[in-house]
């Protein structure tokens, strides 16, 4: 896993899709403002899931009988954000993106918030990470990939920007008259 990035511009269309799906809602019926997953790209073919979430605990003795259910919980509302991520890529950009998450490096830790003998359940965060595995969503014939020898299309970006450039700054054209 390098964090060698190859394709640049699939790795801004993931980064435009990871960032707009940040927050506290979760996809359909896991919108919740307890729990959140946070995609971090790695490269263009590798994303690593944050998952944290806000549980309540009878008691410390009680979590290692509960906390299979928790991970498995945290884990359907990552799958669940994962489809939703998928669909907005393809909403987005026409493409197909499939997202495959590995299941060997999935780590978890609780970290308990409040601890008080006098209250029956204690308050924790739960913590999931791992990696997933991305595939297809490659970007071929872009319009704007001038390193491929699309030079129509860079010319008319080119002209676009100079005459967008000399409306905002008159200066621009100043300098050329000059010149």
């Amino acid at each position: 896993m390098s964090g060698l990035v190859k394709d640049l511009r699939k790795f801004q269309r993931l980064s435009r899709i990871a960032n707009s799906t940040l927050g506290t809602s979760g996809p359909g019926e896991y919108r919740t403002s307890t729990q959140h997953v946070k995609f971090e790209l790695v490269n263009e073919n590798t994303m690593k899931f944050h998952y944290q979430g806000a549980i309540s605990v009878p008691s410390k003795s009680m979590l290692g009988t509960i906390m299979t259910k928790l991970i498995g919980d945290a884990l359907k509302f990552t799958s669940a954000s994962m489809e939703k991520f998928s669909e907005n890529y393809k909403e987005e950009f026409g493409k197909s993106v499939t997202l495959k998450m590995n299941e060997t490096t999935i780590m978890d830790n609780v970290e308990f918030t409040s601890y008080s003998v006098f209250k029956p359940a204690q308050s924790a965060m739960l913590r999931v990470t791992g990696i997933i595995d991305v595939s297809g969503g490659d970007v071929e014939n872009d319009p704007f990939d001038f390193d491929k020898g699309n030079d129509e299309a860079a010319k008319k970006y080119s002209k676009e920007r100079k005459d967008l450039m000399s409306k905002s700054n008159p200066s621009v054209d100043k300098k050329k008259k000059k010149d």
